[in-house]
């Protein structure tokens, strides 16, 4: 927190956070993440270095993501999370639905509570999924078809 305080104690334009997130607890991760609401709201240039792809997602319009020193992805978050399309289908239910899911077509990569993940190809292939399960009688709570997080584009670079 001092280092912080004493960062921003000059007003500067720009501001160099590494890993400013890490080890903080809960309570001061809401602090910091105030602050730097507040300091984004009054148009200061930040540059945040962290592997905590959540917090660069919430605060980040532009990124550069690098594995062994060369880039390899930069540009608009928003862009880069369009070019990816909405490859994810989320389907909520009572039931165990996941065999259903098999048979037309869908490949379960997560299932936590009563909600079964799918990554598709396409978004189309996941309005096709639901529309099955639909015709099949299969009872559905809900579905959400979303872009990927910020932390599966990160894996996906590096892990290439």
């Amino acid at each position: 927190k001092v280092q912080i305080i004493s960062a921003l104690l000059h007003d500067p334009e720009l501001i160099i956070l590494d890993e400013p997130f890490s080890g903080l607890d809960p309570v001061n991760s809401d602090l910091l993440s105030s602050i730097i609401k507040e300091l984004l709201a009054s148009n200061k240039t930040i540059i945040i270095s962290s592997h905590q792809m959540h917090y660069i997602e919430r605060f980040c319009e532009d990124i550069c993501i690098l594995k062994k020193g060369k880039t390899v992805l930069a540009g608009n978050l928003n862009d880069i999370k369009r070019s990816y399309g909405r490859n994810t289908l989320i389907i909520k239910s009572e039931y165990n639905i996941e065999d259903a899911i098999k048979q037309v077509g869908g490949n379960v990569v997560d299932k936590m509570n009563n909600s079964w993940t799918i990554k598709v190809k396409k978004e189309d292939d996941a309005h096709h999924i639901i529309q099955e399960l639909v015709n099949n009688k299969i009872k559905i709570l809900g579905y959400e078809i979303k872009e990927p997080t910020l932390h599966e584009i990160f894996i996906d670079k590096v892990d290439e």
